[in-house]
């Protein structure tokens, strides 16, 4: 015979039993915003450039890391511009040109758009870097250091997000920043002979730190 108490006990430990596996059963948090306020690298990549005019300059390519994205390319063998899962495109306009013995000073301006890819990419065609969703856009300045002996270039570039898109990725909500944020781009880079491309490029960007948020942890989401 089951005594009252036996029987309290009994419930109890199933009702814990039922709530453990609930617990475990709860769906966790999957959305991923790619923090661009430390100053840690969150993105890299390679790519182009084309000039089709003397004031006009586009670079174009994939990216090859994304900070919190394991998989970057849609092959685990073959990384390249046809398997490049994002994606970016910039578009400047020249603002001054600065000529100091082998050196080269280019100052530009214009909009950085990054893209989830939703076909292959081929540089042999601009426009299949931009056929994707775009989920940032961003406003840039950069300068252009190029030594005229060698042809060999430096890219420095500051961007402010604009508009951020989330987008579903692989069953996650991916946002790259908040619109307002801040990032810096190194960029090396290589004109061949003869052109086109007018270059070769790869690079890394780094977020930045704003003072407000300085000795604050970082929000992680």
């Amino acid at each position: 015979m089951i005594t009252t108490r036996a029987l309290r006990r009994t419930i109890t430990f199933a009702a814990a039993i039922v709530l453990a596996c609930t617990a475990v059963a709860e769906p966790r948090d999957t959305a991923i915003r790619v923090d661009l306020r430390s100053d840690q690298t969150w993105m890299e990549y390679l790519g182009q450039v084309l000039n089709p005019s003397p004031t006009q300059s586009n670079q174009f390519g994939y990216l090859t890391f994304l900070r919190g994205i394991d998989d970057i390319f849609s092959s685990p063998s073959v990384r390249d511009a046809s398997t490049a899962r994002f994606t970016f495109v910039n578009e400047t306009t020249t603002l001054s040109v600065v000529n100091q013995g082998p050196l080269r000073i280019v100052t530009r301006e214009g909009t950085t758009t990054i893209y989830l890819q939703t076909t292959p990419s081929d540089f042999a065609y601009l426009d299949s870097f931009r056929v994707g969703v775009p989920i940032q856009t961003s406003h840039l300045r950069h300068v252009v250091v190029i030594n005229t002996t060698s042809n060999a270039f430096t890219t420095y570039f500051e961007n402010e997000v604009t508009d951020v898109t989330p987008v579903d990725f692989d069953g996650t909500t991916l946002s790259l920043g908040r619109v307002g944020d801040v990032f810096k781009t190194t960029v090396l880079g290589q004109i061949p002979s003869p052109v086109p491309p007018n270059g070769w490029i790869a690079g890394f960007a780094t977020g930045v730190v704003r003072p407000a948020n300085r000795g604050q942890p970082i929000e992680h989401q």
